[in-house]
């Protein structure tokens, strides 16, 4: 075989300008003059040394659709902000540009043999140079080559020479984000080539220096002072290399040096159309961003995922009976005085659970914990990693008064009714609480330092626990944290122990709601905001899964399956991103694959104001049109998987104060055709008291469980459609029973036309859970989930 040879961190090597530099710094006339063009920080350049192993690793472990370094523990740290604090280059409103026009003379001076120059021998030509100009274009031209924008052989970058030669403007350019953006594509070639031997282009220093200040352990002072690169020195890295720094404690964006620098962005620029207008230059920019202001006054911008700029929020519209309410893009934008620039960031972190889920299903003990509580879906979870660009774009799009995402040509999808078929957890008549009371010790076992833990350390930490109920605790506090219910600073969230910690409860919670109701809350606050950092909670995930869904393009096939989170992966998004996704074109909701999901929707809730009431006391998720999942989660089955005739089909919901009920209508038989879905002769309607306590009855129990059937001969206006007199079909009772009527066991007794039926009829044979659509009738008339069918050896009941 062969040898395969290593891929090469790049052209890079800061090392070189040390012995540039100190021959300039003896020049008194040549350090004028590389102040005069704003690159002085050059001249207090510490001793620099690169690492190879070091480099590898955190171009790795870069993001190239967040631009950003992501690092263990859900912590996130964008690179293009900080650009300016590493180097201290200009970053003024002039873009830079390649591949200018120059004359041949110019361009003759950087050539050798018809190829380019190496930059080495620029850098050491140019001591020798008195002239302003000439010496300006050759310095760039050095530090270009050999540090700012190597390329793969150490040569000049001709290209760069129509930009470089005006010495008068240089200082006006905008340099950081030309050397960010030329590392970015660089590590975005490198990842994509297959070819054996290949080198990175860029500036990779940049990586180990913000490395480096975010290194967090009691051994290690992180150095003070401004641009970094004059305080960050071979020293400090030879410390880093010296232990094992892929498992090194790093700190979070707000506790690290550069805090100030991503809090106190400038707020002189106006957005518009998802790109910088400078208000003073009128100059349009090429990327989102803000401004900030160096020491010469050389406006930068500093953009990247920590820092993208959110347009400025909408002023509530008024709303008109009967019309969608669609964003059409037209934003008030406020003058550049009043306008404040926004730091938006999310903690919602999908890529994080798949490796943790993984270790679980390892254990066999631990899968069947994560079962028992309903939250199988996760063992399935499929890799996924979010685009900030998009679920910033996603978040606008988010109206909090519909809970809608709505787009162009009046479509509107409504959120919360679609989570259940993205996450595929509990959805039970429990509501979720936070607050409970907890005692002392279970409160400190979630926190360190007098601080909440962090939820990956949670979510590490609970593959070491045996015992079931510490390791569902665990479990739920590390998935809410780090991605059900993140807050701004992934810690847990201790309020919710109260609620975690009745583990035998928890797969009867309402979890989608309470995911849902988070979610909503996260981002009303946050448009509601006028803070400069800003950070939007809840799972934001959720918004990305949808919109992909429902992509409406002939290059582009939804994935089927539920639950999405199981089917939606990188993949679709990596597909959706190579899209301008904004002006993608988005199917209706009736031509989705959540179709029958919100074509049930309505029938379990209830609208006032506008708004969505739940009624969380009911057992009306029961009753929907519904698939179980390994976990005996329901989601909503789409109609075009085959959605067939159910034994118990509710009806709008008639709700009062103190009860919610649905009209019955009649069972199918398999084998035969559906019968009419008109009533029975009575105005036969289950009444479910509201109380929480009758809810859990639902549920496999050996304790009887009752409801009323009530039956009202006196008025005629409680009769179903269709029916004829009460007393004139009296004698038909018996020979048309309604779906809840089981022999065995669904005895029923009148007196004063109130009936009391045993509940556990509506439970499905043979999983003793309450049926899920379609059911199923044998000749012995059993009842049984569609799903619970299929199971079984032959589809043939076994109780016969």
């Amino acid at each position: 075989m062969g040898q395969v040879d290593l891929p090469s961190p790049g052209g890079c090597s800061p090392h070189l300008i040390l012995p540039i530099i100190k021959l300039i710094v003896e020049n008194d006339e040549q350090k004028g003059y590389v102040r005069e063009i704003g690159f002085e920080s050059f001249l207090s350049m510490g001793e620099l040394e690169m690492n190879k192993a070091l480099n590898l690793w955190l171009v790795d472990k870069f993001n190239c659709d967040s631009e950003a370094l992501e690092l263990e523990g859900g912590i996130s740290i964008p690179i293009r902000p900080l650009v300016k604090s590493v180097l201290g280059i200009p970053s003024g409103p002039i873009q830079v540009v390649e591949g200018l026009d120059v004359d041949d003379a110019l361009k003759d001076q950087y050539t050798v043999n018809t190829r380019a120059k190496y930059a080495k021998d620029v850098a050491n030509e140019m001591s020798s140079i008195t002239d302003k100009e000439p010496f300006c274009i050759a310095f760039m031209m050095a530090i270009l080559g050999i540090y700012l924008a190597p390329n793969t052989s150490l040569t000049v970058n001709r290209a760069f020479l129509g930009a470089v030669k005006q010495v008068d403007k240089l200082k006006e350019m905008d340099w950081c984000n030309f050397v960010a953006t030329y590392l970015f594509k660089g590590i975005k070639e490198f990842k994509e080539s297959n070819t054996t031997c290949v080198t990175i282009k860029g500036c990779v220093h940049i990586l180990s220096v913000i490395f480096i200040d975010f290194v967090k352990d009691a051994a290690f002072e992180v150095p003070v002072g401004f641009p970094r690169l004059g305080v960050v020195t071979k020293k400090h890295i030879k410390w880093v290399v010296s232990h094992p720094f892929t498992s090194l404690m790093v700190h979070r964006p707000e506790e690290s040096v550069y805090a100030a620098v991503l809090d106190s962005i400038a707020k002189d620029n106006i957005v518009k159309d998802g790109k910088c207008v400078d208000s003073e230059t009128n100059s349009l920019s090429d990327t989102p961003a803000t401004t900030d202001t160096n020491q010469n006054n050389n406006k930068h911008r500093v953009s990247g995922e920590l820092g993208t700029v959110m347009p400025v929020k909408p002023a509530p519209c008024e709303r008109k009976k009967g019309h969608n309410v669609m964003d059409t893009g037209n934003r008030p934008i406020r003058s550049a005085k009043s306008r404040t620039a926004e730091i938006i960031i999310y903690k919602c972190s999908p890529q994080l659970l798949p490796p943790i889920m993984k270790l679980i299903t390892e254990n066999v003990e631990q899968k069947g914990y994560v079962g028992e509580i309903g939250f199988g879906s996760f063992l399935s979870m499929a890799e996924f990693k979010m685009n900030r660009a998009l679920t910033l774009w996603l978040v606008d799009k988010f109206n909090c008064d519909t809970e809608a995402l709505e787009f162009e040509g009046g479509i509107s999808i409504p959120v919360r009714p679609l989570v259940k078929s993205v996450l595929g957890i509990p959805s039970g008549p429990i509501q979720v609480v936070e607050g409970l009371y907890i005692d002392n010790a279970l409160m400190d076992e979630y926190t360190c330092n007098g601080k909440v833990k962090n939820a990956w350390e949670v979510a590490n930490g609970m593959c070491s626990i045996t015992d079931k109920e510490l390791f569902c605790i665990a479990f739920m506090m590390g998935i809410l944290g780090i991605y059900l219910a993140p807050s701004t600073s992934v810690g847990v969230n201790r309020k919710l122990l109260g609620s975690v910690r009745q583990v035998d409860k928890l797969k009867e919670m309402d979890w989608c709601n309470f995911v849902a109701t988070y979610l909503f809350k996260g981002i009303k606050k946050f448009k509601k905001s006028k803070a400069t950092f800003v950070s939007i909670k809840g799972c934001v995930h959720i918004l990305s899964v949808i919109f992909i869904d429902f992509v409406k393009h002939a290059a582009f096939e939804v994935p089927v399956g539920f639950p999405r989170l199981g089917v939606v992966t990188t993949k679709h998004i990596k597909w959706v991103l190579s899209h301008p996704f904004t002006s993608l074109m988005v199917r209706r909701p009736e031509e989705s694959i959540y179709a029958a999901v919100l074509d049930n929707w309505p029938k379990d809730n209830i609208v006032e104001d506008g708004k969505c009431v739940t009624n969380t006391d009911t057992l009306s998720d029961t009753f929907g049109t519904t698939d179980s999942d390994q976990n005996k989660n329901r989601h909503p089955v789409s109609a075009e998987l085959g959605t067939l005739p159910i034994s118990a089909v509710l009806g709008p919901p008639v709700t009062s104060h103190n009860t919610t009920s649905w009209g019955i209508v009649e069972y199918v038989e398999v084998g035969t055709s559906p019968r009419s879905a008109a009533p029975g002769p009575f105005a036969e309607q289950i009444i479910f008291p509201t109380s929480g306590e009758q809810l859990q009855s639902s549920r496999p129990s050996s304790e009887p469980c009752s409801a009323q059937m009530h039956v009202s001969p006196d008025n005629p206006k409680e009769m179903n459609r269709g029916s004829t007199s009460p007393m004139e079909n009296a004698g038909d009772w018996s020979a048309k029973k309604a779906s809840v009527d089981q022999p065995s066991s669904g005895q029923a007794k009148r007196a004063r036309g109130v009936a009391a039926v045993d509940f556990n009829v509506l439970n499905c044979t043979v999983c003793s859970y309450p049926l899920n659509c379609p059911v199923f009738q044998c000749i012995g008339r059993h009842l049984a989930c569609g799903r619970c069918v299929a199971e079984l050896p032959g589809e043939q009941c076994q109780m016969m």
